[in-house]
């Protein structure tokens, strides 16, 4: 007997679906608890994310449900975000902001820009996403930040990305706004991250353990190890079976296909195939208050290992004891490279006193690392031409794969929870 709908992942796509379902629908998490990577350690009063998760809030439905669900558990936040490089902290994004930059390199970056849009409508369209940077930028700011910064973020050729899914994230601002970020006014406010919300308590968290009253059927250590598309069932490590009219899933697309037994093999070499990245956060407990005024930091150059930092507690004040800090700094590597914990500790403790973040009398509390084994989907050009044809056998088996790596995509806490409303409105219709 069918059990109606079955969800693979308990993360915030997966409880989405299971939420907007309701009644019918069976959720398994591999994992003792829900949440997938929205999840919220605490070590010695110190809290931490898997990273920066944060609540952008555009969508009017979206918003309306985060914060019903949070009620008074949530703040909206101006952000404050910065770019080091050249010894100094300048404004983000970056290619609205190069004052305080030397006066060479921010001229070099307006007149890049100026130049880059004195071509016109008559310049060829950008062939991939290093192509892209410098169409829309200039030579200037992609030589001193965006091709820098997005080359040790994708740890692959940029030349070999195509920009789908990733522009969206950029902002590409006007002349004006680029005129203006080269004096003290600066150019503020660009960019779909501008504002953001998050938990007055109890971190990233927060947002699951709101939803899971609304997820009526949840079952937790259950592994899913094995498919059969062709009688729809889902065998777990358990070695219970599941049999389903529809199956959503959450997991990553190559473990997804994977363990279908009856996918034709070139569908498992396609999805076998899809490359990304993955990240290190270390997590660092600092017994010292008001190191620094920004939400996170952008590092491009060379000389230090992180791409990006920030600060748990300026998010929240309950994320580190009164008169500490919870940091995260953010290692990007590919799959097959395994880093010494250790090492990456003491060189994200190093670059942060590069820049001036630590002191050297600074006391650290905390010293923890996570990898973060899938954490961006790498738009080649292989992942363009093979997700339609997985996409498109997947759909004809029933199955609806969402979220950022069950669809393989760049996207947002927002886009899963719509991603997991629309996959149930598509069913419950």
């Amino acid at each position: 007997m069918a059990d109606g709908v079955v969800v693979l992942g308990a993360g915030l796509a997966g409880l989405s679906a299971g939420y907007h379902v309701g009644k019918g629908c069976q959720v398994f998490e591999a994992a003792g608890s829900p949440g997938g990577l929205l999840r919220t350690r605490s070590m010695d009063g110190y809290s931490f994310d898997y990273t920066g998760h944060l609540l952008h809030l555009r969508d009017g439905y979206v918003r309306g449900l985060v914060t019903g669900l949070l009620k008074d558990n949530i703040k909206e936040h101006d952000r404050k975000a910065a770019i080091y490089s050249k010894g100094a902290y300048t404004g983000y994004p970056f290619q609205a902001n190069t004052y305080g930059l030397p006066d060479d390199a921010a001229g070099e970056c307006v007149k890049g820009f100026m130049e880059a849009k004195g071509r016109g409508p008559s310049a060829p369209p950008p062939a991939n996403f290093e192509d892209w940077i410098l169409h829309y930028f200039g030579d200037g700011i992609a030589r001193h930040f965006m091709l820098p910064y997005n080359r040790k973020l994708w740890q692959y050729p940029l030349s070999g990305m195509s920009v789908e899914g990733i522009a969206r994230f950029v902002p590409v601002p006007t002349v004006q706004d680029v005129k203006r970020g080269a004096t003290k006014e600066g150019a503020e406010g660009l960019g779909y991250n501008a504002k953001f919300f998050y938990p007055v308590t109890g971190g990233i968290y927060s947002l699951v353990e709101a939803m899971l009253p609304f997820v009526k059927d949840l079952s937790l250590g259950q592994r899913a190890v094995e498919i059969d598309a062709g009688k729809k069932t889902v065998s777990f490590d358990t070695g219970y079976t599941a049999w389903y009219d529809s199956l959503i899933s959450t997991m990553p697309l190559p473990e997804l296909v994977g363990m279908i037994m009856d996918a034709p093999p070139e569908i498992k070499e396609a999805a076998a195939a899809l490359r990304y990245v993955s990240v290190y956060d270390v997590s660092l407990g600092v017994e010292r208050d008001n190191i620094s005024p920004y939400h996170w930091v952008y590092f491009p150059e060379a000389g230090f290992p992180f791409y990006r930092m920030g600060f748990m507690n300026n998010f929240a004040d309950s994320m580190a004891p009164e008169g500490c800090s919870s940091m995260y700094v953010e290692v990007s590597h590919t799959p097959d490279i395994e880093m010494d914990k250790d090492a990456l500790v003491g060189s994200a403790i190093r670059g942060l006193g590069d820049c001036g973040m630590l002191r050297p009398d600074d006391c650290i509390a905390v010293k923890d690392v996570s990898d973060i084994k899938y954490a961006y989907v790498v738009f080649d050009a292989h992942r363009q031409e093979a997700l339609p044809a997985i996409m498109g056998w997947l759909s004809e088996k029933g199955i609806k794969s969402i979220g950022r790596y069950g669809a393989w995509e760049y996207s947002s806490m927002e886009d899963a929870i719509i991603e997991g409303r629309d996959a149930a409105a598509r069913l419950v219709s």
